[in-house]
């Protein structure tokens, strides 16, 4: 009986122990959807935001809202996805927006309430092409 109870603790440790290890993700850092999926894990990011199943699931993404979640900065591995056309990056704590933005062919873009943002004379340009833009990009400050 002592032995099928030591038995049996040992395999429910054993399950624990594979599952909580299992929980932690590493990624490919090498790699800039593995980067990108870290900074996601990093800043709480649902996997029905972001995917993180493959690289090839990701780049089909056509909307990201991340507004609310407290961020700080994005990471210019978020560009990479060419196929985005709405990007809400809305009450945050966003102060620079990486120049690689004008890669991306946005439909709508919406970065209020972002309270130091700004948007460089590049960025305002490149806002002009996007159907629907935030208040802060025709306004925001150089």
């Amino acid at each position: 009986m002592l032995v099928y109870l030591l038995w049996l603790v040992a395999i429910v440790a054993s399950l624990y122990f594979v599952f909580k290890v299992s929980a932690y993700r590493t990624y490919d850092l090498n790699d800039w959807a593995g980067r990108l999926w870290k900074w996601a894990d990093e800043n709480n990011i649902s996997h029905k935001k972001l995917p993180r199943h493959n690289k090839e699931y990701l780049l089909k993404i056509k909307e990201l809202d991340i507004q609310n979640m407290n961020i700080k900065e994005l990471p210019v591995e978020l560009f990479n996805l060419k196929n985005l056309k709405i990007l809400n990056i809305s009450d945050n704590n966003i102060s620079r927006v990486p120049d690689e933005i004008t890669k991306l062919s946005l439909d709508e873009f919406c970065a209020d309430d972002n309270p130091n943002i700004e948007f460089s004379s590049e960025q305002k340009e490149w806002a002009k092409k996007i159907n629907k833009f935030s208040r802060e990009i025709s306004e925001g400050s150089v």
